[in-house]
């Protein structure tokens, strides 16, 4: 289970509630959301409330960076994951492909 938390984002274990590894400090830290594939957290935000968002990957499991931030509209409303692409709605719909 994925939880956005001042600390960032952390992974947490469903079952007794502790967290797992390092969190996660996004790199644009306004507007904050996330989804998650197999193998990868993808979190999205803006570097601030008049910019726009960006989506980066984390890999689920060293926490680490995927790709560069892939840059989205303003602001980031939500995002999904639905037929091998995270779907973003900030200012219109972003597709972002991915391989399972």
């Amino acid at each position: 289970m994925w939880l956005l938390t001042p600390a960032g984002v952390i992974e947490t274990d469903e079952a007794t509630g502790a967290q797992i590894g390092d969190p996660i400090a996004p790199v644009a830290p306004v507007n904050v959301t996330l989804t998650v594939t197999p193998g990868v957290v993808w979190i999205g935000g803006q570097p601030d409330s008049a910019s726009p968002g960006s989506v980066t990957p984390y890999d689920v499991v060293t926490h680490g960076v995927l790709h560069a931030p892939i840059p989205v509209g303003f602001p980031i409303l939500t995002m999904i994951e639905a037929g091998s692409a995270v779907w973003v709605d900030s200012s219109g719909i972003t597709r972002i492909p991915f391989d399972r």
